[in-house]
């Protein structure tokens, strides 16, 4: 395998972009591909009407209506948009909404490409499901898919076994980080996006419920915020509950703060867990996406239950009595270490590779296995 890129050509489908986690990881794979020598070009069906994409990346957007939104008009949107290229795609990276592979595979098919798809959906794929995005059925238009948790491996695994996927992990941006050592305090944060899906209401009533003077530091915003600051507002919060809107350096505005706390229910590989490890920081987290296996028997993060106020807090009681020292922010940066770029980019681009040439990895997905990252140097 050359790795080297030369003189493929990758179109990363999606439905629309912005300021999150999701556009970090396809940004900076993206950018990592161009550096070795893929072109690469994102088609984005609806615009968000935000400048997201990477300079990396050559950029379509088909404009479609967001209100009246129609995956069989995307699929011919884009076949027409394939038809006409002097440059045809090596291979389609369907990433988002799984009905996104059904687009990629039938605008291919239309356009007379024989073009691989591969599936790289970015969330728990129930809650693509229940949002009306696209069911599990719909891998049956990938060739290859990657799988960025467990579960979405076994998932696509149970439905479609003589499907390959390929279990990789995202990967944090350094320049991202701020380290410190010095987190001994009654802070905690929430760094990403307000939206009901965070189930951020959580926290609030956990804060409630300690008897300690616990403060919360909201970085982000979102559709959710005046919600948020009404039920602030309603639990008497309002001294203990800091809303910083967004950042685009959020680890900064933390940097003193104890632990990070994730309240989802559904999340595929949440960067900000990972993003808070790397800066020596505790997480505490619903046993979502990658969680588990991130937090580990580290000592450096708790898992609590779904919907569970009273575990929170209970956690939070606990972190009071319990000194934050170095050794621990020591211990948080190296359990971040498998999502760092340098083992995880050259990774993605080895079974990137693969896919675009139907040729097939030792390290595809098994049941049962997690270990399953190509570790060689570039």
């Amino acid at each position: 395998m050359s790795s080297t890129g030369a003189h493929l050509h990758i179109d990363v489908l999606l439905v629309s972009g912005g300021h999150g986690g999701f556009e970090n990881i396809v940004n900076q794979t993206s950018s990592y591909l161009v550096s070795h020598g893929f072109s690469v070009r994102y088609i984005q069906l609806v615009s968000s009407g935000i400048d997201w994409a990477t300079d990396d990346a050559a950029y379509v957007c088909l404009d479609m209506d967001k209100e009246h939104f129609d995956f069989d008009e995307a699929r011919k949107q884009y076949a027409s948009l394939l038809s006409e290229d002097t440059q045809k795609p090596s291979l389609i990276l369907a990433t988002g909404w799984p009905y996104v592979i059904y687009v990629a595979k039938g605008a291919a098919s239309d356009a007379g490409l024989p073009v691989p798809v591969c599936a790289w959906p970015h969330d728990d794929l129930d809650y693509y499901a229940e949002g009306g995005s696209g069911d599990i059925s719909m891998f049956q238009f990938a060739d290859m898919s990657l799988a960025i948790n467990q579960k979405i491996a076994e998932d696509v695994f149970r439905a479609f076994p003589e499907k390959v996927v390929y279990r990789i992990n995202n990967c944090f941006n350094p320049a991202m980080i701020r380290y410190s050592e010095n987190r001994d305090t009654l802070k905690i944060a929430c760094v990403g996006r307000l939206s009901e899906k965070k189930v951020i209401p959580i926290i609030l009533y956990a804060l409630e419920k300690t008897k300690l003077p616990w403060e919360l530091i909201l970085a982000g915003d979102g559709e959710d915020e005046e919600a948020l600051r009404a039920l602030t507002h309603e639990l008497h919060l309002q001294k203990r509950v800091h809303f910083l809107g967004w950042q685009s350096d959020p680890w900064a505005a933390v940097t003193d703060c104890r632990a990070h706390v994730v309240s989802s229910i559904y999340e595929g590989a949440p960067l900000s867990l990972i993003e808070a490890l790397a800066g020596g920081m505790q997480v505490i987290s619903t046993p979502v996406g990658i969680a588990e296996e991130a937090i580990g028997d580290s000592g450096c993060g708790y898992l609590v239950p779904f919907g569970k106020p009273d575990a929170l807090t209970a956690v939070l009681d606990r972190l009071s009595t319990e000194r934050f020292t170095p050794e621990m922010a020591r211990r948080c940066k190296e359990q971040a270490a498998p999502y760092h770029p340098e083992a995880t980019l050259y990774d993605f681009l080895c079974k990137i590779e693969a896919c675009a040439g139907l040729t097939l990895l030792p390290q595809h997905f098994l049941p049962g296995k997690t270990d399953l990252y190509v570790r060689r140097t570039p």
